[in-house]
């Protein structure tokens, strides 16, 4: 089964400097200047994040995406030690917690009004779908294989919502709802191989809405993590490349102005936003 694309674009042909596109701010269509000064507008994106834990090792390491045991202190993604490399724009202070940045995944906000200030609440609607693509490209074919926690085509699991993690990643950040802030689920779609290319997609389907509120004015972001389904190597040849890729797919966003609010809202849908890490040695 092959991610769906839109205009028949492959989501292999996106441009490396599009995936540090700036936070995507949606707001509704051309109304009167009146009008429009009273809409809220949600915030949101996906980012993603490649890592190598011993890049001068190439028999004992980790690499792939995982951001259990791989948290990553760095606001723009990469870092030399453990060796990274990420895309999109991470949840504001921190997709894993206080100016500590990594994974894989998506965000949103709770709705922004014109003032600066945030009001009401964003919903991700259950049901709402992403894909996140890993390929890797080896040396030689006889080196091509599966990462080792690959699953089964067709089988997967269910990732619970939990606001902390009981691993090493934490949210320290108290504007980041929850570590992950709805449940969802996972399955493995059937890889490909061409000659020294591994390409494998895992779809994410959410089970539950995904809501953010601000009642107080502040900022407020939740999150999902999709790295919490580690995709791992632990010994690689010497030369590789890897990119991972998380692409949203059909994805309503509900904005609801809070109870007596004189603003109005537009929902929205976060269809085809894409980030995108590339590493090699």
């Amino acid at each position: 089964m092959t991610p769906p694309t839109k205009s028949g674009i492959s989501r292999r042909r996106v441009l490396t400097g599009a995936a540090w596109s700036a936070p995507v701010v949606v707001a509704s269509a051309a109304v009167p200047a009146y009008a429009a000064s009273r809409e809220l507008v949600v915030e949101y994106n996906t980012f993603s994040q490649a890592f190598d834990l011993h890049p001068d090792q190439p028999f004992s390491t980790k690499f792939g995406a995982d951001s259990v045991t791989v948290p990553l202190e760095n606001s723009f993604g990469s870092s030399d030690n453990p060796k990274s490399n990420g895309g999109g724009t991470y949840t504001p202070g921190g997709s894993l917690g206080d100016n500590t940045f990594g994974g894989v995944g998506f965000w949103l906000s709770a709705p922004l009004a014109p003032d600066g200030t945030y009001t009401g609440t964003s919903t991700l609607k259950a049901g709402s779908t992403f894909y996140v693509s890993y390929t890797i490209v080896f040396a030689k074919e006889s080196q091509v294989r599966a990462p080792e926690t690959w699953g089964t085509t067709g089988e997967g699991g269910i990732i619970p919502a939990f606001e902390t993690h009981p691993g090493m990643s934490v949210t320290a950040n108290p504007a980041v709802k929850a570590f992950n802030g709805a449940a969802y689920s996972y399955t493995f779609l059937k890889p490909t191989i061409n000659t020294t290319t591994w390409d494998g997609d895992i779809k994410i389907t959410l089970l539950e809405d995904l809501s953010v509120s601000s009642t107080n004015g502040k900022a407020a972001y939740n999150q999902l993590v999709f790295s919490q389904i580690p995709v791992l190597y632990s010994t690689t040849s010497s030369t590789y490349s890897l990119t991972v890729e998380v692409r949203a797919g059909d994805t309503p966003i509900e904005v609801t102005p809070a109870s007596g609010s004189a603003y109005s809202a537009t929902s929205t849908n976060a269809l085809d936003q894409v980030a995108l890490a590339a590493i090699k040695r």
